[in-house]
């Protein structure tokens, strides 16, 4: 004879595993990079395991580690399909401004709207706006580098801009 409040025999509690599974709310601590530390020498010293820390924090460790696999699969398509930028191309970038600059600056190199143009690619910058494309065309579509103009022109050249210049009004 069942009791009442007695289950039935009958029910299959691997049926409802998951219904029988819950995590608590986590509480936030006021020093996330102490307790980052605390969590990882936890799981160093086999004192707790990934589930229990992920349930800690209110997170099915399954259904993280699954979103943390594809978002390193994302980031690896990206690096490798040209879209992302690596540390090698971040370091290419560099040597080619690093040079170009040291090649204008010795007057190797009379720089150009096209390669404002080329470096702004290279970059990810934006276009020119038309402010930029006067001064080029202003300029002649060349500029001289300052190393190579004597003071005289070049403090000229500098009292004009502040001159044309749009007056700015204080806020």
């Amino acid at each position: 004879m069942q009791k009442f409040g007695d289950l039935p025999d009958s029910i299959d509690f691997l049926e409802y595993e998951d219904a029988l599974s819950f995590n608590w709310t986590y509480l936030p601590v006021l020093d996330s990079e102490k307790q980052a530390k605390v969590d990882a020498n936890m799981i160093d010293n086999n004192l707790i395991s990934y589930t229990d820390l992920f349930a800690e924090k209110g997170k099915d460790f399954e259904t993280e580690i699954k979103q943390i696999a594809k978002d390193k699969l994302l980031i690896q398509e990206l690096m490798s399909s040209g879209n992302g930028v690596s540390e090698d191309q971040v370091s290419s970038v560099k040597e080619v401004v690093d040079a170009y600059g040291a090649g204008v600056r010795g007057g190797s190199i009379t720089p150009q709207l096209k390669d404002e143009e080329y470096l702004r690619v290279l970059l990810n910058l934006p276009q020119p706006e038309k402010p930029v494309l006067d001064a080029w065309e202003d300029d002649g579509g060349a500029r001289r580098p300052i190393t190579l103009k004597s003071q005289e022109a070049f403090q000229t050249e500098q009292t004009e801009i502040v001159d044309e210049s749009p007056e700015v009004e204080d806020s």
